[in-house]
């Protein structure tokens, strides 16, 4: 198990790029038993030794003392989301850009395009929809109440996303991939996948 020092260390070579994630994966992993727990290592009792007194360092009471987090470190797996965000933007934008026509035909072959419903009044995608009360949908941003809600065709979701990858309007995985495993994606995972399918391909 590695030493809260190392575990730093490592961090900041993730985060400045100096190391890839597999290599990261290993080096935390290295070593590890199951059940471990870092307190009792002699890392953490060589610490606790500097870092924990004998009594409360405000009413210098030594009756019932209790430690209190102030913060607590991130986990593992935020680091690596945190990470893999990065690459992926990096990928995104260091490799040409699709042809929009090309991204729609691949869309329409490889995904079902399941719409979101929209509220009427204000286009929020986050409508309730009621079984027993009519009108059947009520908006939970601006309390709009109505029986059909409206969809956005695909043409329209891939024109917001062209003009702005980040829209609020794309970012639903509203895409159900063909293959077997039927996946959810958005158009931002879907341009990404093709990316690297096309960079395969050279």
């Amino acid at each position: 198990m590695l030493t809260y020092n190392e575990r730093i260390e490592l961090r900041e070579k993730l985060i400045n790029g100096d190391i890839s994630l597999e290599l990261a994966k290993e080096l935390y992993w290295k070593d590890y038993k199951e059940g471990q727990r870092s307190w009792h290592t002699t890392d953490w009792k060589e610490r606790r030794v500097k870092i924990l007194k004998e009594k409360c360092e405000i009413c210098d009471s030594i009756d019932t003392l209790t430690i209190q987090h102030l913060s607590h470190p991130k986990k593992y797996s935020d680091y690596e989301r945190e990470i893999t965000r990065k690459y992926t933007q990096i990928f995104k934008e260091a490799n040409s850009d699709i042809d929009k026509s090309a991204f729609k035909k691949h869309i329409v072959k490889n995904y079902d395009y399941i719409a979101v419903p929209l509220c009427t009044n204000c286009g929020d995608n986050r409508p309730n929809k009621r079984v027993r009360k009519l009108p059947q949908y009520r908006c939970a941003v601006c309390k709009h109440e109505f029986d059909e809600p409206i969809y956005k065709s695909l043409d329209e979701l891939i024109t917001i996303f062209y003009t702005d990858e980040d829209a609020l309007d794309v970012r639903d995985k509203c895409f159900v991939s063909k293959d077997k495993w039927k996946n959810n994606h958005n158009l931002s995972n879907i341009k990404y996948w093709l990316q690297r399918k096309s960079q395969n391909q050279r």
